[in-house]
């Protein structure tokens, strides 16, 4: 379930910029693939997160077997400034510095990121990173987290963008849905299996007002049953993956600005081999906001600490 609800909160960074398409009568808009870098872009992203996970087994007198539940915050503020790029405007190796950052889980939190520069390098379907202090002391689950988030995961990142584009440009009002396979595929993270019959998946430009693009996100995603073998166990209750929210984002390709709120939830119960019940219940909470600009302390091996 977890790498389910990573991949939910994807559809925060949908790429929605929108470019002005010129059409007779109403103003239409389309939107490109990715966001675009150029060298010296510098850019400052805050970031929260709130997860709640719970896996209950009962039997089926109603006796408690099993009752395990974690919770888990992140909070961070960081700078990146982008130093190479590539033709497609990818930006190909990038520093990052992070002003704040903390993680809390079962009580424990750990803000062993605050105050490091962390180098990016390749593109979204191989990048890769590294603490650039010598001396760092990053624990490994800050590691892990870091690699899941601007490493590999921004393979994740980009090919979830294109997912949800609109096939032609669009009105301010419309709505549209992404093809129901390729949004089963985006995800079918943790074995889930997604029943198209009883889902849907709606995405509506609801303004662009002062050169920023408002998209609301609404899906509710019907799964077939509980991943417990060769073929799922059919939910006796629940088993809907809701992800719901607002986004906003400058409509230049270029231009970083944007922000967004999510809230992903789902629950489900099934009972296991006529026996146990098990209900698995998630929900995870957060927003995000980046502007353009921000101040990057000097870089670690860098001799022009100049982010431009």
């Amino acid at each position: 379930m977890r790498r389910v609800i990573a991949l939910a909160a994807a559809t925060a960074a949908l790429a929605f910029a929108a470019v002005p398409v010129r059409a007779e009568g109403e103003k239409t808009y389309s939107f490109p693939e990715r966001e675009t870098w150029k060298v010296g872009d510098v850019a400052t992203h805050t970031e929260t997160s709130h997860k709640v996970q719970r896996q209950l087994v009962k039997s089926p007198d109603g006796t408690v077997m099993q009752d395990q539940s974690a919770e888990e915050n992140v909070a961070y503020e960081a700078v990146l400034a982008c130093r190479e790029v590539n033709q497609a405007g990818d930006y190909t190796k990038a520093v990052v510095f992070f002003k704040s950052w903390s993680r809390t889980v079962g009580g424990q939190k750990d803000e062993s990121l605050a105050g490091m520069h962390v180098e990016l390098s390749g593109p979204p379907t191989g990048r890769t990173v590294r603490v650039l202090a010598a001396d760092a002391k990053v624990s490994p689950e800050a590691a892990s987290w870091l690699d899941e988030e601007l490493g590999k995961g921004a393979r994740r990142e980009s090919e979830s963008g294109k997912v949800f584009l609109p096939e032609n440009p669009v009105a301010v009002g419309a709505s549209w849905s992404p093809p129901f396979a390729v949004l089963a595929k985006a995800f079918d993270g943790g074995g889930l299996q997604f029943d198209e019959a009883k889902s849907s998946a709606k995405l509506t430009l609801k303004a662009v007002e002062d050169g920023v693009a408002t998209l609301d996100i609404d899906f509710q995603m019907q799964t077939k049953g509980l991943p417990a073998g060769p073929e799922p166990v059919a939910w006796s209750e629940g088993g809907v993956l809701s992800i719901k929210g607002v986004g906003r984002k400058a409509i230049e390709a270029g231009d970083h600005r944007n922000d967004h709120t999510l809230t992903v939830t789902f629950q489900g119960s099934a009972p296991v081999q006529g026996g146990p019940i098990v209900t698995i219940s998630v929900t995870q909470e957060g927003g995000s906001k980046t502007v353009a600009g921000g101040e990057m302390p000097a870089v670690p091996g860098e001799d022009d600490a100049d982010p431009k």
